[in-house]
């Protein structure tokens, strides 16, 4: 059976890639006799790439003018091909193909190249196809933080996800939250939805990776780490408000290190305001933000850490990437107590506090930095990884088979 793993609308954001690199993973370790031919499909820097970047914050400045919304450049923002080659060379066992940048593009390549399934789609093929596609849903954020979006996006997403629940056969989400949320806002559908296991594992180089990088990165104590892409919903002010509380407390023997994108596309101020809230708490000495860093450091920053803080309002799966990466290593983790995180598995290692209470992130701060956390075996973090990932990846394999099978 040949697979296709479409990339299409994931290459956006590193979320997105990191997503279809654990879909690839799972599906590799489950096909454990080699028996599927895997193709991963990737955008090409073609003609329309090089167009698309020119013209769609000139489109995008169109359609806020359109709907009479604030005016705001958007400048075009994504992965091109050598970046993601680069970033699936290490999957030995799959094809890397890329059939153009377009979506329509890839839907016509493994409609030609005899792929029977295609998965996971972000949006439907056109409605005359007949080659078995597997679709994606992300989150229902609109629903629950409307002020986070305009109508326009709203209805879009309304649209997208009930077009998406009633044109595919199958469906994959993150979380139980999610296929919660489905039946709560969509009601009746055609789909069948899968929910795929929280599976968090390490990459091999994650395992090896011991570099101290402190001073290149200007940390000069011990500190909490917040790897979140500064996005409004993630809530870093909770988090600074709670660090600023934490030091006066015990004194100002930590440091705050924030990796990731500072853009928010919807809230183009939204940065400028956290570091207003730094000046006025007057902790901009305390607090380091490095923004996008290679993924290998941020690994490396996170090992070193006292613990990670996770403050978001809301997610797709459970925790987000950044809880992921502190399960899989190990790591001591303190999250919001949204109804989608509270689907990590229950740990030692694992603080809940109460979604943008600073008060009590302070306390569950004060706990997670009491106690002394011994590094866990890299054997045990290999074995645990690979049971869930062996099991995420038995999910999509069933998913497929009945995707194969209609």
């Amino acid at each position: 059976m040949k697979i296709g793993i479409e990339s299409k609308g994931f290459d956006g954001w590193g979320g997105g890639v990191d997503f279809i690199r654990h879909v690839a993973s799972c599906l590799e370790l489950a096909d454990e006799n080699n028996e599927l031919k895997k193709h991963i499909l990737l955008a090409q820097n073609d003609c329309f790439f090089h167009l698309k970047k020119q013209i769609i914050p000139f489109r995008k400045l169109l359609a806020q003018l359109a709907h009479r919304e604030p005016l705001r450049w958007m400048p075009w923002k994504g992965f091109d091909e050598h970046y993601l080659r680069k970033t699936f060379s290490d999957f030995h066992s799959y094809q890397l193909d890329a059939p153009g940048n377009r979506l329509s593009s890839h839907f016509a390549y493994a409609k030609k190249q005899n792929i029977d399934v295609l998965i996971p789609c972000i949006s439907p093929p056109p409605e005359n196809y007949l080659l078995p596609w597997v679709g994606y849903i992300y989150d229902f954020q609109h629903k629950y933080l409307p002020e986070f979006f305009t109508e326009r996006d709203i209805k879009e997403r309304d649209n997208a996800f009930r077009q998406m629940l009633n044109r595919a056969e199958h469906v994959i989400v993150n979380a139980q939250s999610v296929k919660k949320d489905a039946d709560k806002f969509i009601g009746s559908y055609n789909a069948k939805i899968h929910v795929l296991p929280f599976s968090p594992n390490p990459r091999e180089e994650w395992l090896d990776e011991n570099r101290d990088l402190s001073r290149q990165y200007g940390i000069t104590k011990p500190y909490f780490i917040i790897c979140n892409q500064f996005w409004i919903h993630k809530d870093h002010s909770t988090a600074f408000r709670a660090f600023s509380d934490f030091l006066k407390k015990v004194g100002k023997k930590y440091q705050l290190v924030c990796t990731g994108d500072t853009s928010d596309s919807r809230f183009p101020d939204y940065y400028n305001s956290l570091l207003d809230l730094i000046r006025e708490l007057n902790i901009e000495d305390d607090i380091k933000i490095v923004g996008h860093i290679p993924k290998l450091d941020q690994i490396s920053l996170l090992k070193q850490s006292s613990a990670v803080i996770q403050p978001t309002l809301f997610e797709g799966g459970p925790g987000g990437g950044a809880a992921y990466d502190a399960i899989a290593l190990g790591k001591p983790l303190i999250v919001s107590d949204i109804p989608v995180n509270l689907e990590i598995e229950k740990d030692d290692r694992v603080f809940f506090f109460r979604s943008k209470d600073v008060g009590d992130l302070v306390l569950k701060m004060q706990e997670a930095s009491q106690f002394v956390f011994n590094a866990v075996d890299n054997d045990v973090l290999r074995d645990k990884g690979k049971r869930r990932k062996l099991a995420c990846g038995r999910v999509l394999l069933g998913v497929i088979n009945e995707a194969a099978a209609k």
